[in-house]
Order: C-alpha cells, then sequence, then structure tokens
C-alpha cells in the first residue's frame, strides 16, 4: 500500500499544483484585462493628441511625453500576456514532471494492484460463501418450523382426508421480505443489485430502512 499512497499523494500533487497555476493565470488575467481597456482608453486619447501635435495645438515635448507614457503601457499589457502565456507553460513543464514520476511509479504498482485486487475478490468470495451458509441454515430452520404441518398433511393424504400439502417450501416462503406499509423486498440477490453496488456504489435504499427500522 505504500506505492498506492504514494501514487495518490503525486495526484494531490498534480491537483495543488494546477489549482495554485490556476489562480495565478486568473489574477494575471484580471490584471492584463484592466491594462488591455487602460490602453484602448490611451489608445484614443493618443490619437487625438497626436492629431493636435502635428497641427501645432500642442507642444512636441507634451506629445512626446504622453507618447513615452502609451509605449509604457503598451510594454506592459505585452509583458503581461507573455506572464499569462508562460504560467500555461511552466504549469505544463511541472505536471509533465509529476506525470513521468506517476508513470514510473504506477509501472512498479502494477503487482501490487493485482494483488489487492485478488484480495478484495477474495473478500468478496467469503462473503458469498457466508450468504449461501445463511441460506442453508434458514432453509433448515425454516424446514423444522414447517415439519409438524407437513407431516400431519402427509397422514392425511395417507389416510385419504386430504389430496394435496399446501405448506410451502423454503425457497418460495423465505424469497420475499413483507413490508410494513405494502410490498415486499427481495431477500435473494438480483444481478441489478449488485450491477448498482459495483457501479455506482448504492445501496438499495428500502433495504437499509427496512434494516435499520429492525434494530
Amino acid at each position: 500500500m505504500k506505492l498506492l499512497n504514494k501514487l495518490e499523494g503525486l495526484f494531490t500533487k498534480v491537483d495543488i499544483t494546477e489549482a495554485s497555476y490556476q489562480k495565478a493565470l486568473e489574477q494575471k488575467e484580471e490584471q492584463l484585462l484592466e491594462l488591455q481597456l487602460q490602453l484602448k482608453d490611451k489608445e484614443t486619447s493618443f490619437r487625438d493628441l497626436h492629431k493636435m501635435e502635428m497641427l501645432g495645438q500642442v507642444s512636441k515635448e507634451t506629445y512626446e511625453a504622453e507618447k513615452e507614457k502609451f509605449e509604457q503601457l503598451k510594454a506592459k499589457v505585452a509583458e503581461a500576456q507573455r506572464e499569462v502565456q508562460l504560467i500555461e507553460e511552466y504549469k505544463t513543464e511541472d505536471v509533465h514532471s509529476i506525470l513521468t514520476e506517476l508513470e514510473a511509479d504506477a509501472g512498479k504498482y502494477s503487482a501490487e494492484k493485482h494483488k489487492e485486487i485478488d484480495a478484495i475478490k477474495d473478500d468478496l468470495l467469503q462473503a458469498k460463501l457466508a450468504y449461501i451458509e445463511r441460506m442453508v441454515e434458514a432453509r433448515d430452520k425454516y424446514n423444522k418450523i414447517v415439519s409438524p404441518a407437513r407431516k400431519l398433511d402427509a397422514l392425511k393424504i395417507k389416510l385419504g382426508i386430504k389430496q394435496n400439502s399446501y405448506v410451502s417450501d423454503a425457497l418460495s416462503s423465505l424469497s420475499l421480505y413483507s413490508v410494513p406499509n405494502g410490498g415486499y423486498e427481495n431477500l435473494l440477490i438480483d444481478k441489478g443489485v449488485v450491477y448498482d453496488a459495483l457501479s455506482y456504489g448504492e445501496v438499495p435504499s428500502q433495504l437499509e430502512r427496512l434494516v435499520k427500522a429492525g434494530k
């Protein structure tokens, strides 16, 4: 289980790494959006200023000063765009680094994995045997309980007083559990219930309710 714990730790590391980069990306994208909005506003005012400079309405020094600010803002936008790109690149690098370690350990874990799965199957095999043994035990108890009624019917049939015995066998009598508010709960495990348990981790709600009510 040491390798399994290590693999789970590496998967957690992937989640943490991705979450950290995602947070950084969202913050940087928010900064980029704000800078882009500022640049858009600045572009309009700078274009107007350029016209005024060409018409001699403002001095060249004023225009050059504003041009420098405009270029600085453009550089900030370009830098922020590059940082967004780098965050994606760095995230991919880090995740790939963890993936390499995961693949190496996953190969080692293969034999341990099969061993653990076989252990689960052994548990299910024992549970199945226990279930069948309980069924056999229930059959024996049931047959002992109804034995006097069967013997009485057999005697009446022998004397010609009765033609048939209607005492149910164990399968007919013990297959269904009568639900207090109507309906039945199947006491035999059918494939659908097993499918839901193994595929979705579901336990029949009525079964749970009946067992809890009986405690």
